[in-house]
This record gives structure tokens, sequence and C-alpha cells, in this order.
């Protein structure tokens, strides 16, 4: 899945690249320079989360002692790095100049919904309040949607 993931950034950025060279797409300037702010967010919502909660891993696992946090981006989405991770995925493109770009969205979007259902599955069997947590707070990436 990790893979799958990679090589759907990777291929962003080298789809953004062609669009660019061969001049695919014609994006005004303010759609170029919005989303930079939205990204801007976005690497504030990585650092918050990855200060409130110093058990990320880039593998799917349980640490020794781990607790559940639920405040901070984790009391409004159960998996706030993923939410940052998708909405540097859907601004980038643009960011970039690239309507083209936009074609992996979907790819990173089921990459993410996959790997957050697998993550659930082991936390409900390794942390028990992990149940009670998710009966808290109901949004798995975007509040009000999943």
């Amino acid at each position: 899945m990790q893979a799958v993931a990679s090589l759907g950034f990777v291929g962003l950025y080298i789809i953004a690249a062609f669009d660019h060279r061969f001049h695919w797409s014609h994006v005004p300037q303010w759609v170029v320079i919005a989303p930079d702010l939205v990204l801007l967010f976005t690497m504030l919502l990585f650092f918050i989360v990855f200060k409130k909660n110093s058990y990320l891993s880039a593998v799917i696992e349980v640490q020794e002692g781990q607790k559940i946090i639920d405040d901070g981006p984790y009391g409004v989405v159960r998996h706030p790095m993923y939410s940052a991770a998708l909405l540097l995925f859907c601004f980038s493109p643009l960011s970039l100049a690239s309507y083209s770009a936009l074609l992996t969205l979907p790819l990173m979007f089921m990459v993410l919904v996959l790997r957050c259902l697998d993550e659930e599955k082991l936390l409900k069997n390794e942390l028990p309040a992990y149940n009670d947590y998710c009966s808290r707070v109901r949004w798995r990436l975007i509040p009000l949607i999943f």
C-alpha cells in the first residue's frame, strides 16, 4: 500500500512537470496562489499532529504504553495526519499550476482510505479504549463526510 502511495505522490510531480513543459493546463494565477495558503495551513497541521502524537509511525503498529489521544485535531477527526496528507494531495497540483496532476487524486484518496481502515482494524483489536474514542469522534478523515 505504501508503495502505491509513493508512486502516486511521485506521479503527481511527474505529471505536473510534463504539464508545465507541454503547456497542457492554463491555470489562472490566483488558482496557483490560493492553494499555497492551504498548503501553509497543511504544514501547520502536520506540525501540530506530530507534536500532539508521539506514537506516530510510518508503519501501522501499536507501541508499548500507547494511549488514545483525543484532543486537538484528534478531537475533530480520528486520523488528522491522513487528513493533512489529503489536503497536500488535493492542493499541490493546483499550486503547481497543473490540472492534469489532479488525475492522481482518486488513487491517493483510495490509498488513504484503505490505510485508514487497516489502521482502525488494528487499533480496535489492540487498544480497548479505541472503540470508545470512535464513538466520541465520528469522522475518520473529513468532518461531516468520512
